[in-house]
């Protein structure tokens, strides 16, 4: 965290990023939807960015419901066997559970060295959907950083989410 990355131009966003991984994880591909990286950038100045990496840079390939009980979700076994007895909020933790996965995801949080400004709407909008129309170089870095199995690992500490 604190590397401080240039990135050239929209086109080369994600490349500069996969380079960056390259020694981490030669197989890695984007998961984040060009969409959401041009809005992200637009509208807040930041990058959420999630890389699909092999398996064995995770220690504990444990996925599932077992995988929520061993990191303490579910201490109490009456909270445990309430949830499990068809209760509505089990199909959260079924969620939660599906999400946790046995591949391995790379995510960093990176940030404009300049926030943007205030924009209107319009401006924003004109920025999505042409990336191209946003000012480079720009000078980003990586704030936050992890390597995960679940893609949601973000949810309560980055709250634009």
């Amino acid at each position: 965290m604190g590397k401080k990355i240039t990135i050239p131009s929209y086109s080369l966003l994600v490349p500069t990023f996969e380079q960056l991984l390259e020694s981490l994880a030669p197989e890695r591909s984007c998961l984040t939807e060009d969409l959401l990286i041009a809005g992200l950038l637009a509208k807040y100045g930041f990058l959420d960015l999630s890389f699909r990496v092999r398996s064995e840079l995770l220690p504990n390939k444990k996925a599932g419901i077992a995988t929520l009980k061993e990191l303490g979700f579910f201490d109490d076994k009456d909270a445990w066997e309430d949830l499990n007895g068809g209760d509505d909020d089990f199909f959260v933790v079924e969620d939660l559970a599906d999400d946790i996965g046995e591949e391995a995801i790379i995510m960093l949080f990176v940030e404009d060295q300049e926030k943007p400004m205030r924009r209107d709407t319009e401006a924003i909008m004109a920025d999505v959907r042409d990336p191209s129309r946003m000012s480079f170089p720009k000078c980003m870095t990586v704030t936050d950083a992890c390597v995960s199995n679940s893609s949601s690992v973000w949810a309560c500490k980055h709250f634009y989410l």
